[in-house]
């Protein structure tokens, strides 16, 4: 059975880094990928010449992602994105559109979190209209929760956290990209860590 044998960081000429897998194949040979599924086949001394390098090019790797806070052989695990939470007090009326629509939203209030406020639903941020899942309907001019009725909110939901006759609170989740001042940093001391 195939396996990587070896997950190697070089870079090119042009100053360009990449990941390679040093794989050993179920003929005993060995041959390297950058990920696709084109293998190059290698000698025993292309090997030996690689694996001497293996620690070299680390290194050197580690440096430069120390120094520039980025990662372009993708050599480190660093979570992009943030879970960002709000508490949302969401007002609404019941119509007679309600079974096949949806409740209709007439403002939310943002309790928490960046977006603290009052909305009309048109003007929500889109995170939080995403995550109530409004959707416009053009010929009641109505904001609903897409297919979401009362006896909907009466069931519950580990989210929903009280309901009303006309309001509900619920704790809102979605994820956001994290600042790219925050990835910088967290790469710069991944790479520090690797140095020493």
């Amino acid at each position: 059975m195939s396996d990587i044998y070896e997950t190697i960081v070089t870079q090119s000429d042009d100053g360009r880094w990449k990941l390679q897998h040093l794989w050993f194949n179920d003929d005993g040979q060995f041959s390297i990928t950058d990920g696709c599924d084109d293998h190059e086949d290698l000698t025993q001394d292309d090997v030996d010449a690689i694996l001497t390098d293996v620690e070299k090019n680390n290194k050197k790797y580690d440096e430069y992602v120390s120094k520039t806070g980025t990662d372009p052989a993708g050599m480190y695990y660093v979570n992009y994105e943030k879970k960002v939470k709000a508490g949302l007090t969401v007002y609404y009326k019941r119509w007679v559109g309600e079974k096949p629509h949806g409740l209709a939203v007439t403002t939310v209030r943002v309790l928490t979190g960046k977006h603290k406020g009052v909305y009309n639903p048109q003007d929500l941020p889109k995170p939080i209209a995403d995550y109530l899942l409004l959707k416009h309907r053009t010929l009641s001019n109505r904001w609903v929760i897409d297919g979401f009725t009362k006896d909907d909110l009466c069931e519950g939901g580990e989210d929903i956290t009280y309901v009303n006759d006309d309001y509900f609170q619920c704790r809102a989740e979605w994820k956001e990209p994290k600042a790219s001042a925050t990835v910088k940093r967290e790469l710069r001391a991944i790479a520090r860590k690797q140095l020493n």
